[in-house]
């Protein structure tokens, strides 16, 4: 998932956004609050596992639960994982100040090739997955409305079943199956017009 991140970051960063990182053993509670406390960001991408009312960190540690949703006043979220918008996104937008919490409410699912696992971007099998994935970020990043970052999620999504359904590409099957449950699970909490 991070090396699927770096394209996002390189966007954020040719567009004068201020990129923080926070990777491998980083990703702990105390350091995730510690640097959006110190930091304040206006745009939070968050990757990694989840559940409903929570985002694990390193080691599957916890990093945020439900009870560290105030974190998220006055913010865009962007997290790709596992159904953290089913309770924990819901939560951050509907009882505090979230701007607007985008995520997954169900299984965020991946198909790889095992060939290219130490070079993830070279993986032409989970391409497609990360790129209708990576489009929500990118699109807030470019300006647009959390509602139609979304949609144009939905769209490159559905240009990718329609090239795949006829495909004989390996793992073609799969990666459609991974593209409708990603797509269906793809919501938002909050304010469908904030921007960053």
């Amino acid at each position: 998932m991070f090396e699927w991140s770096i394209p996002v970051a390189n966007l954020a960063e040719k567009k004068g956004i201020k990129v923080d990182f926070v990777d491998g053993k980083e990703v702990v509670k105390s350091e995730i609050i510690s640097r959006i406390e110190k930091l304040d960001p206006k745009f939070i991408f968050l990757n990694g596992h989840g559940d409903d009312a929570t985002f694990y960190g390193h080691e599957n540690k916890i990093a945020i639960e439900i009870s560290d949703v105030g974190l998220f006043d006055n913010k865009v979220v962007f997290t790709r994982a596992c159904n953290c918008a089913k309770k924990l996104g819901k939560e951050a937008a509907d009882n505090h100040n979230c701007k607007s919490f985008i995520g997954y409410e169900n299984e965020f699912v991946n198909v790889r090739q095992t060939n290219t696992e130490i070079l993830p971007l070279r993986d032409e099998v989970s391409r497609p997955i990360w790129e209708a994935s990576n489009v929500v970020p990118e699109k807030i990043i470019e300006g647009s409305t959390v509602a139609e970052a979304i949609e144009m999620s939905h769209k490159k999504t559905t240009r990718e079943i329609m090239r795949l359904i006829f495909s004989v590409e390996l793992g073609h099957i799969d990666v459609l199956k991974a593209l409708i449950i990603n797509d269906d699970g793809l919501i938002y909490h909050g304010d469908g017009a904030a921007t960053l």
